[in-house]
């Protein structure tokens, strides 16, 4: 199988984008095991340190990938002719609830918490919960089972990148070791 849309660029610069994607892709997927790997233990498990380092992790490489102007993943996807990832990914995003998308949520969350803390939660509160209100179970639901859906997206093209990989550069450039 060779990716088609990689073949139009100069073939080291094609090698060192799928490189990049899987090393990527690999920190993404490793948070990700360990997140469904941890067990909440009673009420306040579901809010423990290690849950919420993993989940902090996992939003910040998602808002990486898919948000903002140049969404590098998305492209990337589409280079390697795996255009049907990206636009399933692309429709979790655009997911409505309320006045509000998971896209604009995740890019709030990442800009808000992430990126500039505060220290405090008033900006959360402004800027997610006055787009739409996470105490209605099915504004929580439509959220949760989309981004459990988009992190399993992204978690299962750890493989499909790996095998473009491995079809572009069999022995020559071993793929990154991820565990």
């Amino acid at each position: 199988m060779k990716p088609r849309g990689l073949i139009r660029r100069p073939r080291k610069r094609a090698r060192e984008s799928v490189r990049i994607a899987l090393y990527l892709l690999g920190e993404f997927s490793f948070g990700y095991k360990r997140l469904r790997g941890l067990r909440p233990k009673g009420a306040a498990g579901i809010n423990s340190t290690p849950r919420r380092f993993y989940m902090d992790a996992l939003y910040f490489l998602t808002a990486g990938f898919y948000i903002g102007g140049s969404r590098p993943l998305l492209g990337f996807l589409r280079d390697v002719d795996l255009d049907a990832d990206a636009e399933k990914i692309e429709e979790i995003l655009a997911r409505r609830m309320g006045s509000t998308t998971v896209r604009d949520i995740l890019a709030d969350f990442r800009n808000k918490h992430l990126s500039h803390p505060t220290f405090t939660s008033k900006p959360l509160a402004e800027y997610i919960h006055s787009k739409f209100d996470l105490k209605k179970r099915e504004n929580l639901v439509v959220f949760m089972e989309s981004l459990t859906e988009l992190w399993n997206a992204t978690n299962a093209l750890v493989a499909k990148v790996k095998r473009i990989h491995k079809a572009m550069s069999p022995t020559r450039y071993p793929a990154p070791v991820l565990r």
